[in-house]
Parts: structure tokens; C-alpha cells; sequence
């Protein structure tokens, strides 16, 4: 899938995500826990450890939403999960366990993690449901959280991580040519949730671009 995608866009490789809902949501902690270099951060909603965790041992930028009344993948389940990149991230546990606010959900950002590795865990009083809303409103608050929680990062290079590459200096008989500008990097997001099993993973320096993942047909 990311062969497929960067073959096709301009991507900085440096802010790749993945997302998804339950078995997409395993998909993404899968990747992380297997590829840990290769993604910057993910958004696992009410999911829970169906797609292995191969490795599993470094620290990955870590988004995690449950229900409390998840009817389908536990509220036990998800705390797993979470748990692993708590420890990998070297984040400080909290005891007790937060809890949802009535009707709304409760978003806590986790201290004591290692720098660029922040962990967030949203718990709601709900069952198995990726656009969960709060009370009172009507606007699923996976998307927005999420997208907070991914916009944080920037690109290798531009946050003094990675030091721009040298360039040697251009002989005094040839003629000056100054650099190509290039694009502003933009993330890429929908403004919808994926379905089930879904997974959305890369970054569009090109300006807003929405890229639909279509599930292959069966052979």
C-alpha cells in the first residue's frame, strides 16, 4: 500500500500515519509494533491485537480510542494495547485508570513520554462505534482528535532533527542557478472515517489531495 501511494504522490516519508477502526485499527498497531521507523504516528479506534505485534519493543507516537461498553472488541483489549507503547514511549502510567465524564468522552495526554513520542487515550461511555459523539453534540470527535494529535509532527529537516543537506559550492565559470522552490507539505486527511478494516497511511506535499483506499475484489 505504500509502494502503491508514494508511486503516485509526492510524499514526505518522514510524516507517514495509519488509522483504522477495529480491524483496521489492528492493521495500524501491527505496523507499528513491526515497522516502527516507518511510521511516525497512529490512531487505533476500539480495536484490539488481531493482527500480531511483530517486535513491538520501540517507541511509535500513539493515538487509542475505546468504549467503555465495546460489546464486540474490550475496553481490556484496548487498555493492552495502549499499554505497550505507554511503556515503549517511556510514558508515566496513571492510577486509577481515567474514566469518561457522563456523557463525554475523556482525553488524556500522557506525561514523562520521550520526546516526538506522545501517547493520547480517549475513553467514552459507548460500544463499538468509530463516530462516537459527545453529549450534546453531533460531530464525531475521532477526526478532530486524531487530527490534533497528527499535526503536532513536522517533517524531518524542518524541526531541526535532521540537518539540511550540504551543498557544494558551484565553480565561479559556471553560471548560478538557485534551488527549485518546493511545496509546502500539507497532511493528508478525509473527512470521513475509514470503514472497517481500512487503513489510511501517507502524507500529500502537493496541497490537499483525498485519496479513497478501495478494498481489492476478490480473485
Amino acid at each position: 500500500m505504500v509502494r502503491t501511494i508514494e508511486s503516485d504522490l509526492c510524499v514526505e516519508q518522514s510524516l507517514r500515519f495509519a488509522t483504522g477502526f477495529s480491524y483496521g485499527g489492528a492493521m495500524s498497531y501491527s505496523w507499528a509494533c513491526s515497522r516502527p521507523d516507518d511510521v511516525r504516528a497512529v490512531a487505533v479506534l476500539s480495536s484490539a491485537v488481531l493482527s500480531g505485534c511483530a517486535g513491538g519493543a520501540k517507541p511509535v507516537a500513539y493515538y487509542h480510542q475505546h468504549g467503555t461498553r465495546d460489546s464486540v472488541l474490550s475496553i481490556a483489549q484496548g487498555r493492552q494495547m495502549r499499554d505497550r507503547f505507554i511503556a515503549n514511549n517511556g510514558c508515566a502510567r496513571l492510577n486509577p485508570e481515567p474514566q469518561p465524564n457522563g456523557g463525554r468522552s475523556t482525553l488524556t495526554r500522557y506525561s514523562g513520554c520521550l520526546p516526538d513520542k506522545p501517547a493520547t487515550w480517549v475513553i467514552f461511555d459507548g460500544d463499538h462505534n468509530p463516530s462516537q459523539t459527545d453529549q450534546g453534540s453531533n460531530t464525531p470527535f475521532a477526526p478532530g482528535n486524531t487530527w490534533e494529535f497528527w499535526s503536532q509532527f513536522q517533517a524531518k529537516g524542518s524541526d531541526g532533527n535532521t540537518p539540511p543537506p550540504s551543498t557544494s559550492q558551484t565553480p565561479p565559470t559556471q553560471p548560478t542557478t538557485q534551488p527549485t522552490p518546493q511545496p509546502t507539505l500539507q497532511p493528508l486527511w478525509m473527512n470521513r472515517l475509514p470503514p472497517s478494516g481500512d487503513s489510511v497511511v501517507g502524507m500529500d506535499g502537493m496541497g490537499p489531495r483525498r485519496v479513497l483506499l478501495e478494498p481489492l475484489a476478490p480473485s
